[in-house]
């Protein structure tokens, strides 16, 4: 919205695939005691992957709530492809941006419903469905159920089925695919309940051509390919670059990577 609270009206922006700018960003929740992001600035560009690391209450949420447009910043600006978040029509930035939050939500309604609902419950192509179900690592779970997509997913229907954790965060992540149209894919620890084998199989696949990620992870092996890396520490950047520099660098992001690599070298 604007600055009159007016949704915003543009379709595309003044610097097409400039992707997704953060420049000097803050901003604090009403009735905080202290910002819960100050002066955050970095870039996305399109077929980029950013990690975000940082413990809990770092502002890790919060930027991705920023960066999909829910939030807006008390300073600063963020931007896609150079235009203001509060200017872009809200359906069409939407359909730009695929989201999953943790927590995630799962809807006591079908598979097909499940998913849909990250394209606004709007009917999805069987290949488009298939797609997705893939890319959540979903489509072997789909297909060992008694009616496919169309199954209830709850013990509150006669014929309902309900599904672990493990199996409702793939339903989460093909729901965050489903979006084919999204060229910023948002995942918010999209493997915390998955299986070692699920979580490297997640991990291996590869972008689509020009799809950025910004994927939050306390597991920071999952970050290792990314482009880029950001550690916040109480809403600000406090160290930035790929996995090597970071290692490199000797600070809080190698210091927390040997912790949990240290079990596994004994």
């Amino acid at each position: 919205m604007d600055e009159g609270g007016r949704p915003g009206v543009a379709v595309s922006g003044p610097l097409p695939g400039d992707g997704l700018r953060f420049d000097r960003v803050s901003f604090t929740y009403p009735g905080g005691p202290s910002p819960a992001l100050s002066d955050v600035s970095f870039h996305l560009s399109p077929g980029t992957r950013l990690g975000l690391v940082g413990v809990n209450g770092s502002g890790k949420t919060t930027l991705v709530k920023l960066a999909a447009g829910l939030y807006r910043p008390d300073r600063g600006r963020v931007t896609l492809d150079g235009l203001d978040l509060t200017e872009w029509d809200p359906v069409v930035l939407a359909g730009r941006i695929g989201v999953m939050f943790q927590p995630h939500v799962n809807y006591k309604l079908s598979v097909r419903d499940n998913v849909e609902a990250g394209v606004g419950l709007q009917d999805l192509a069987p290949g488009a469905m298939d797609r997705a179900l893939a890319a959540g690592l979903a489509d072997g779970l789909v297909k060992d159920l008694p009616d496919g997509v169309a199954t209830r997913l709850s013990k509150r229907f006669a014929e309902g089925v309900e599904l672990s954790g493990g199996q409702w965060q793939r339903l989460a992540m093909a729901r965050a695919h489903a979006n084919e149209t999204a060229d910023i894919l948002i995942l918010d620890e999209p493997t915390a309940a998955l299986d070692a084998e699920a979580e490297a199989a997640f991990m291996a696949r590869p972008l689509a051509p020009d799809r950025s990620l910004i994927l939050i992870s306390h597991r920071l092996s999952n970050l290792r390919t990314a482009d880029q890396i950001i550690l916040l520490e109480r809403g600000r950047i406090s160290e930035a670059g790929d996995h090597d520099a970071l290692m490199a660098l000797a600070g809080s992001y190698a210091t927390l990577f040997d912790l949990q690599a240290d079990p596994y070298r004994s």
